[in-house]
């Protein structure tokens, strides 16, 4: 949607978001089916990585997760790379 053409409480909540830094990068799944490619946008690492499994088990393939850094990374990539930085974490 256009800034210009959003509701007011919209453009100010957008105006919030962009001063206070808080813009809150979304991860992206990608994945193909026999009826093309789908992308779906989740919030957090733990969301994208619940629907990346979900797409696999209905038989998607060349499923890639796209972080809020913008690389892609295949599932199991994803995860093991997710895993680290948990521990160092943890």
């Amino acid at each position: 949607m256009r800034y210009a053409l959003m509701p007011d409480a919209m453009r100010r909540k957008c105006r919030a978001q962009s001063l206070q830094g808080g813009r809150h990068l979304p991860f992206f799944v990608k994945g193909t089916d026999t009826s093309g490619t789908i992308s779906l946008r989740r919030d957090n690492a733990a969301a994208a990585v619940k629907k990346a499994k979900e797409l696999m088990d209905d038989g998607c393939w060349d499923i890639e997760i796209t972080g809020p850094d913008g690389h892609a990374h295949e599932l199991a990539a994803f995860e093991a790379q997710q895993t680290a930085g948990a521990d160092r974490a943890g």
